[in-house]
């Protein structure tokens, strides 16, 4: 049951990156930057529904701790990546997050694709550990 629960959250996980590559195209780039960052929050929280954890929460660097906390390593740079994320949970949709800008006036085709660089990192992070996991089971 867990690992089809893993397949479900990694399926929305793409989903989410999908639905950030149209929202790219229309120019609607705070819709975009959430949803890449939900579909990085959404691959780790596969990975740890593999791992038979129930992970809740959004920080995807909380995510990634609690990975760590079951005996795995995560290296400084994709910690690094998952920070640089976290910022973006609230601030790409409430413009009370900040100072006299609404989050569609804040984000720029450039820091989209900067925060869809980071999402690949993380997505391919969650690839090679759940390949690692698997490599030795037959389906």
């Amino acid at each position: 049951m867990t690992r089809k629960n893993a397949e479900y959250w990694l399926d929305e996980a793409e989903n989410d990156y999908e639905m950030a590559e149209i929202l790219l195209k229309a120019s609607k780039f705070n819709g975009a930057v959430f949803h890449f960052v939900l579909s990085a929050e959404k691959g780790i929280k596969a990975l740890l529904h593999y791992l038979n954890a129930q992970p809740w929460g959004h920080s995807i660097h909380d995510l990634l701790c609690d990975y760590e906390k079951m005996g795995f390593s995560v290296n400084d740079e994709i910690k690094k990546v998952a920070k640089d994320l976290d910022v973006h949970y609230i601030s790409s949709r409430y413009p009370n997050s900040l100072i006299e800008k609404s989050p569609k006036e804040l984000y720029d085709l450039d820091i989209v694709k900067f925060i869809e660089k980071q999402t690949k990192i993380i997505l391919n992070f969650v690839e090679k550990r759940k390949e690692e996991m698997f490599k030795n089971v037959k389906t």
